[in-house]
C-alpha cells in the first residue's frame, strides 16, 4: 500500500494547510494526483516485484499486484475527490474493497483516515456535500472508526448544527471502546478515576483545614504558649504548619502533613475517609506503573500489528511490523502459527505450510495447525496426506466438528463415500447448526480453516512483554514499590500519636455563620456544610463530583494518549462537564433554599 497516500501524519495536517491554499490548491492537488496515477500505472509491475523485499516478508507476485491495485484505486479516489466526482469515488471504493478482500482482509485504516482528513478539509472550506460523501467512503473503508465520527463532528459544527456535533463526538468516544487497543481505554478510565480521587482528596484536606484549621492552630498555640511568650508562640505555630511548603513539591507534602495533623480533629467518618485516601495515594503509583508497563507492550508495533491482523485491518507497515516477530520470539510456536495464518490469508499457501509444519514439530496436537495444514494438502490434491492430518486433528480433539467435517471433504475428494458419510454424520452429531452453515455458505475452499495463530495474540503479546521487561523482584525495585505503603502506614501512626498529644480541650467550637455570605459560601464550596457537620463521606462525594467535572474539562491532557490520527476535540466533554456542574449546583441551591 502506498504509505505516503494514507499516512495519518500527513493527512492530519493537510486540512489546516488546505484551508489556506483554497480552491487553487485543490486544483493543483487534482492535477498532481492524476499525473501520479499515470506514472504509477506505468510502473505498477516493477513496483509490485519489489514490495516483498521492502516489507521484510516474501510476498508472491499476486499479493504484490493486489497491493499495487490498492495504490492505484486510492489515487483514483483522491482524483475523484478533488474533482467532486461522486460516481468515480464510489467505483474506487469498490475496487479498494475488492483488492483488500483478495488479501484476506476487510479494512483499510490508513486510507479511511486519509479520506477522513480530506473530508474535514472539504468541510472547513464550506463544501459540505462533498465532505459528507467522503465521510461515507471513509466509513466504508474501515467501519466503526472513531476518527470518522470525530470528523463528522467537525462537519456538523461547520454546518451550524452544534447539537449534532456534540452527538457525533459522543459517538466517536463510544467507538473508542471497540476500536482502541484492548486495555488502553481501561487504562484511560483508571487514570481518570485516580486523577478524580486524588484531586478530590486534596480538596478534602483543604476543606478540613478550612473547617478545623482554627482549632488546630489554637491547640498548637496553647501548647507552645506554656513554654514560650505569646508572640513567639504564634510565629512558631505558623512555622510548624507551613514548613512543608518549602520542600520540593511542597504543596503535595503540605497536604499530606495537614491531613495527619487534622486527623485527630475530625469525626469518625472523616477519619475513615482520610485513612482510605492515604491507601489510595499509596496504591496509585503501583497500579499506574503496572498498567503502563502492560499497555506499553500492547502499543509496540508488533503488538499493534497482531491486533490489526485479528481485526482484518491492512495498514501500510503491517508486513514490516509482523516480520520482526521471529527475531523477537525465535522459539515461539505461536509466532510461527500466526505467520502461517498471515500467509494463508493472503493466499501464499506454500509459505503457510512451512510455518504450520514448524508448529507441529513443537506442538504435535495443535488442532488448528493440523486443520490448516490438512487444508493445504486437500487443495493440492494430496488427499492421503489430508486424510491423515484430519484424522490426527480428530484424535487430538474428538469434540471438533471441523476435524470431522474436513475429513468428510477429504474422503469425498478421494471417492471414499462410505467414510465420507460416516465422518459427516459425526460432525453433524457434534454441532448440527455449524456444519449446516459450512455447507451452505459460499467459500473459496471446501475445507474449514482456523486462525489459530491469530487467536494466540494474547500469548504473543505476553511473550513480547516478558522479553522486553526487567525483573521486578530486585531489592531496589521492591523497596520503591512498597515505599508508598510504608508512608501511608507511617501517616496513620503519626496521626494517632498526635491525636493523643494534641487534646482539643479549651478550644471553643467553631460556630458556622448564618449570614448571607455564609450561606453563599456553603452553596459555592462543595462539601463545606458536610465538613462543618462532620459528615466525611458526604463531603468527599460532593468534592468527587467537582473533580469529575475538572477531569472532563481537562480532556486528553489527563489521560493516556490514544493512537488516533484525528484529535477528538472538546465539544462533548465540555458539554457533559457543564451539564453535570449545572445539575449539581441546581440541586445544592434547591437544598439550601429549602
Amino acid at each position: 500500500m502506498c504509505r505516503s497516500a494514507a499516512s495519518p501524519r500527513e493527512d492530519a495536517g493537510s486540512p489546516r494547510a488546505a484551508r489556506h491554499r483554497g480552491n487553487r490548491g485543490a486544483a493543483r492537488g487534482a492535477v498532481a494526483a492524476a499525473a501520479l496515477l499515470l506514472v504509477l500505472a506505468a510502473a505498477a509491475a516493477p513496483a509490485a516485484a519489489q514490495v516483498g523485499s521492502q516489507r521484510g516478508l516474501d510476498l508472491s507476485r499476486g499479493v504484490s499486484q493486489s497491493l499495487a491495485q490498492l495504490q492505484v484505486a486510492w489515487l483514483e479516489w483522491v482524483d475523484a475527490f478533488y474533482k467532486g466526482d461522486r460516481a468515480a469515488a464510489s467505483r474506487a471504493v469498490s475496487e479498494l474493497q475488492g483488492a483488500v478482500a483478495r488479501l484476506g482482509m476487510s479494512r483499510l485504516p490508513d486510507l479511511s483516515l486519509g479520506a477522513t482528513a480530506r473530508a474535514v478539509e472539504a468541510a472547513r472550506q464550506g463544501d459540505l456535500e462533498r465532505a459528507r460523501w467522503a465521510f461515507d467512503d471513509a466509513e466504508a473503508l474501515d467501519p466503526g472508526r472513531a476518527e470518522v465520527a470525530f470528523g463528522r463532528a467537525v462537519l456538523e459544527w461547520e454546518a451550524g448544527r452544534y447539537h449534532r456535533a456534540v452527538w457525533q463526538q459522543l459517538a466517536g468516544y463510544g467507538r473508542l471502546l471497540d476500536a482502541s487497543p484492548r486495555g488502553l481505554v481501561q487504562l484511560n478510565v483508571l487514570l481518570a478515576g485516580i486523577a478524580m480521587v486524588l484531586l478530590a482528596a486534596g480538596c478534602f484536606v483543604l476543606l478540613q483545614l478550612a473547617s478545623k484549621g482554627p482549632a488546630l492552630y489554637w491547640t498548637l498555640h496553647h501548647r507552645l504558649a506554656r513554654a514560650i511568650p505569646g508572640p513567639v508562640a504564634h510565629a512558631v505555630t505558623l512555622a510548624l504548619l507551613l514548613w512543608p511548603l518549602a520542600l520540593p513539591a511542597g504543596p503535595l507534602w503540605a497536604l499530606l502533613y495537614w491531613s495527619v495533623l487534622l486527623w485527630g480533629f475530625g469525626s469518625p467518618s472523616e477519619r475513615v475517609v482520610m485513612v482510605a485516601l492515604w491507601g489510595v495515594v499509596a496504591a496509585a503509583p503501583v497500579v499506574v506503573a503496572g498498567q503502563q508497563q502492560r499497555v506499553s507492550a500492547m502499543l509496540t508495533p508488533p503488538a499493534r500489528a497482531i491486533e490489526a491482523l485479528a481485526q482484518g485491518r491492512l495498514y501500510g507497515a503491517l508486513f514490516t511490523d509482523l516480520a520482526v516477530l521471529p527475531a523477537m520470539l525465535p522459539e515461539s510456536a505461536a509466532v510461527r502459527q500466526l505467520l502461517g495464518d498471515l500467509h494463508r490469508l493472503v493466499g501464499q499457501w506454500d509459505e503457510a505450510r512451512a510455518h504450520y509444519e514448524q508448529v507441529l514439530e513443537q506442538e504435535a496436537q495443535n488442532v488448528a495447525a493440523l486443520l490448516d495444514l490438512g487444508a493445504f494438502h486437500a487443495r493440492k490434491g494430496d488427499h492421503g496426506s489430508a486424510v491423515q492430518l484430519f484424522q490426527r486433528a480428530a484424535a487430538a480433539d474428538p469434540a471438533s466438528a471441523a476435524a470431522y467435517y474436513n475429513l468428510s471433504v477429504a474422503y469425498s475428494d478421494a471417492y471414499q463415500f462410505r467414510e465420507q458419510r460416516a465422518a459427516l454424520a459425526r460432525a453433524r452429531a457434534i454441532d448440527e447448526d455449524l456444519v449446516t452453515r459450512w455447507i451452505r455458505e459460499p467459500r473459496g475452499e471446501l475445507t474449514v480453516t482456523y486462525d489459530g495463530g491469530i487467536a494466540r495474540r494474547d500469548e504473543i503479546v505476553a511473550g513480547l512483554r516478558d522479553a522486553a521487561g526487567t525483573p521486578s523482584t530486585e531489592p531496589i525495585e521492591a523497596a520503591r514499590r512498597w515505599l508508598p505503603f510504608g508512608l501511608a502506614a507511617l501517616a496513620l501512626v503519626l496521626a494517632v500519636v498526635l491525636s493523643r498529644l494534641l487534646p482539643q480541650g479549651g478550644v471553643p467550637p467553631r460556630v458556622p455563620g448564618s449570614g448571607r455570605a455564609a450561606r453563599f459560601a456553603r452553596l459555592a464550596l462543595p462539601g463545606l456544610t458536610s465538613a462543618e457537620d462532620g459528615h466525611g463521606g458526604r463531603a468527599f462525594a460532593a468534592l468527587l463530583v467537582v473533580a469529575f467535572v475538572v477531569v472532563l474539562l481537562g480532556g486528553a491532557r489527563l489521560l493516556y494518549p490514544l493512537p488516533l490520527g484525528l484529535h477528538p476535540g472538546g465539544f462533548a466533554p465540555t458539554a457533559a462537564a457543564l451539564l453535570v456542574l449545572a445539575l449539581f449546583y441546581a440541586g445544592r441551591a434547591w437544598l439550601e433554599l429549602r
